[in-house]
């Protein structure tokens, strides 16, 4: 997804906002029956700056949805790094 608006806004391609708007709408259909899991619940944000990019640039506030519901499914980082575990130098073991 990155990629794809990084390339669009580079080369001004017109496929590509239809393309991204098209699969984020599925990902929202989908969003609630395949939650995120494991590697994607950590890299969430970077769908986020893609809706964004997409929200900004066509309006659909359907895309805000889908931001909200991924938001339920992400990883907490804010409390991760509240209690974060390793202050200190860890060993190799």
């Amino acid at each position: 997804l990155k990629v794809l608006t990084q390339y669009a806004e580079a080369s001004g391609d017109a496929r590509v906002l239809p393309l991204l708007e098209k699969y984020l709408l599925h990902h929202l259909e989908n969003a609630e029956k395949i939650p995120l899991v494991e590697w994607a619940r950590v890299r969430w944000a970077e769908e986020l700056l893609t809706i964004a990019w997409v929200y900004n640039r066509t309006g659909n506030a359907r895309l805000l949805d889908l931001a909200r519901i991924l938001s339920t499914q992400c990883y907490d980082w804010k409390a991760h790094f509240a209690h974060f575990q390793f202050p200190g130098k860890v060993s190799k073991e």
